[in-house]
């Protein structure tokens, strides 16, 4: 457990840090989950800063996220992108995880916008290659990135998550893929620790609690961003389905970052649109 002190420490560091490397304010922040990284190489001007030079940050360790910073313009708007990001299977400290969007309000973002792949719950109407926004999530990982010691300038000891994700900008993100013709599903995600995928039982279980996909990351970061003040927008690429479809099948993680590969181009396309006008909101 860290001290809060310690804690608000690290994140100047960081940003100070980042700022060294030509980093400058941002407008937004964004989380790309595995296999997402090509959204990072449509910025303009890009600065790229390795997580092992940001102090806390840990270097990822899962292939599919590259674990480093990038920073560029998109249609005028300054975007921070985390292209890949640390999970608690790999044995970090939960409050690492919200590392991002701490750093992301220190450099001065007005949005969060995460995304991951997910394995879609059978007979909940998603699919692999469809492409979801989440509109609500259930912390299924044991554990929260906000237990510790506390200090008021970390943000509020109990944050309100009854609307973890902004209604008003998901609704803007979906008549903005209706106007591109991007189907874009909507659903909740749960988040589990990992890093076995689920048995068909725990699958079951999560539909009946009401979960549309199941993932291994992204609620921390969202309990965070929520807590320090940030909006936030999250699209989850669904990359298979959970259990296997129910044991039919044998996942791998090779599975998940070809499925998402083969829906890059729609993601990054809408990805691309959504981010400068979500900023205009």
């Amino acid at each position: 457990m860290i001290a809060a002190q310690e804690l608000l420490d690290i994140v100047a560091a960081a940003a100070a840090v980042a700022r060294e490397n030509g980093i400058g304010d941002i407008d937004a922040a964004v989380v790309l989950g595995s296999g997402l990284s090509s959204f990072a190489d449509s910025l303009e001007g890009s600065v790229r800063v390795p997580y092992n030079k940001l102090p806390g940050f840990k270097v990822a360790t899962v292939k599919g996220h590259k674990g480093e910073l990038v920073y560029g313009e998109l249609s005028g708007k300054k975007v921070l992108v985390f292209s890949g990001r640390m999970h608690l299977y790999e044995g970090i400290a939960p409050w690492r995880s919200g590392l991002l969007p701490r750093l992301a309000k220190a450099l001065g973002a007005k949005l969060f916008l995460v995304t991951n792949a997910s394995g879609g719950i059978p007979g909940k109407g998603v699919a692999p290659g469809d492409l979801m926004r989440i509109t609500d999530q259930i912390n299924n990982q044991g554990t929260n990135p906000l237990v510790g010691p506390h200090d008021d300038a970390l943000g509020p000891r109990f944050p309100d998550m009854s609307q973890p994700y902004d209604k008003p900008l998901g609704a803007r993100l979906d008549a903005l893929a209706e106007s591109m013709n991007l189907p874009l599903k909507r659903g909740v995600y749960v988040g589990v620790l990992g890093p076995g995928y689920e048995s068909s039982a725990e699958v079951r279980m999560y539909g009946l609690l009401g979960a549309d996909t199941v993932g291994m990351s992204t609620v921390g970061e969202v309990l965070v961003a929520r807590q320090v003040g940030l909006p936030v927008v999250g699209i989850s690429c669904i990359s298979n389905y959970a259990a296997g479809n129910d044991g039919a099948e044998v996942l791998t993680h090779a599975d998940v970052t070809d499925v998402v590969g083969a829906a890059a181009k729609r993601f990054v396309r809408l990805l691309s649109a959504a981010v400068p006008q979500l900023l205009e909101v």
